[in-house]
């Protein structure tokens, strides 16, 4: 029994329950890990998109450098594609010049070769290279040429003129081919062919096996006279080159053709003279 007083009368009743909020929100992560560090507490209001705690996973971090790794791998490698194809476009373009070049120096041999051949001349490896290197504005060039035997010209096969074999004195010899100072146009270079260039009592005319002049003389000098039957257009264009100013320049023992012999049926005395009357006129004429 306790005594009675005044006072306030506290009514309190001890009840035991749980606590549930209004709104219940899980949340949930793609990739699980540990818990590295909490930004929010309990009970805290946050909005849409605020950061509540940082997860740490060694695996997917690994796994996501691995990706990286393989996804900059395949960029240097499509780089590297990019560069190699590049390069294989440069080198096929260079490929495909050095192709055209070889295409048109083999063109302009042919063209050479193929004239050569209609002359039934065989030039010697140099031929061209001498006219060029003694070319000269102003001057027409005049080759020499040596005529072999008919016998001599049958016996001459395709390897004789690929190898040079058919120019070599010593196999000509052996060939039929007989002693003679014409001989010295076969194997003379240097200071002797340019001494027998000087020395030769032949004037250097236009002759059609072997002559090269420029371009510009030749037209205005309108070319070779086409009434002309062969054996004489080439020396009366070499007459008029020469009135109009262009001098012969003598290279008879420097650049070198080799004639085959061959029947001549196109050739007869009043073709002669007919050219030869028509180089007459060329020379009296005046300019």
């Amino acid at each position: 029994m306790k005594e009675v007083i005044e006072g306030d009368f506290q009514d309190m009743i001890l009840i035991d329950g749980d606590v549930e909020s209004i709104n219940l929100v899980l949340v949930n992560t793609l990739e699980g890990g540990t818990v590295d560090e909490i930004f929010i507490e309990d009970g805290v209001m946050v909005e849409k998109g605020t950061p509540l705690l940082r997860l740490s996973n060694p695996s997917v971090t690994l796994g996501y450098m691995n990706q990286e790794t393989a996804i900059m791998e395949q960029i240097n490698n499509l780089r590297n594609l990019r560069l190699s194809l590049e390069k294989e476009q440069i080198n096929l373009a260079e490929t495909l010049i050095d192709s055209e070049n070889k295409l048109a120096e083999a063109e302009r041999s042919y063209k050479v070769d193929s004239v050569l051949f209609s002359k039934d001349i065989i030039a010697r490896n140099d031929f061209v290279e001498k006219h060029v290197k003694y070319r000269k504005f102003g001057y027409f060039l005049s080759g020499g040429y040596y005529k072999l035997s008919m016998a001599l010209s049958k016996s001459i096969e395709k390897a004789d003129i690929l190898t040079g074999r058919c120019f070599d004195l010593a196999w000509l010899k052996r060939n039929g081919l007989k002693a003679s100072f014409k001989n010295n146009k076969l194997d003379t270079h240097g200071l002797k062919s340019y001494l027998l260039n000087k020395l030769t009592p032949t004037s250097p005319t236009w002759n059609g096996h072997n002559s090269s002049g420029w371009k510009k003389d030749i037209i205005k000098v309108n070319g070779l006279d086409e009434r002309m039957k062969s054996g004489g257009q080439d020396r009366e264009l070499g007459d008029r080159l020469v009135k109009f100013g262009i001098k012969p320049k003598q290279r008879r023992y420097s650049a070198i053709v080799l004639y085959l012999d061959h029947a001549r049926g196109y050739k007869s005395q009043n073709i002669i003279d007919k050219n030869y009357t028509s180089r007459e006129k060329t020379r009296n004429e005046k300019q």
